[in-house]
């Protein structure tokens, strides 16, 4: 990548290729296992839990991936 430009409107797959083949691995090991209890965990305690981790990949799964294509 670092012999090369890239354009500002390209996908994040050109921009982080080890990524390309990976995320749903990734996120896949990170909540295997976990209880319907852990992945609906919210909290006002710390800024990160305001979102469970459920809604959290549903977020992903709607929005942010359509941005690595």
């Amino acid at each position: 990548m670092a012999d090369k430009e890239l354009l500002g409107d390209a996908p994040a797959t050109a921009r982080f290729p080890q990524f390309r083949d990976r995320i749903y691995q990734m996120v896949t090991a990170e909540v295997s296992g976990l209880t319907g209890e852990q992945l609906d965990f919210e909290s006002d305690r710390w800024e990160w839990s305001k979102w469970s981790i459920r809604r959290n990949l549903s977020h992903m799964a709607s929005g942010d991936v359509r941005w690595l294509w």
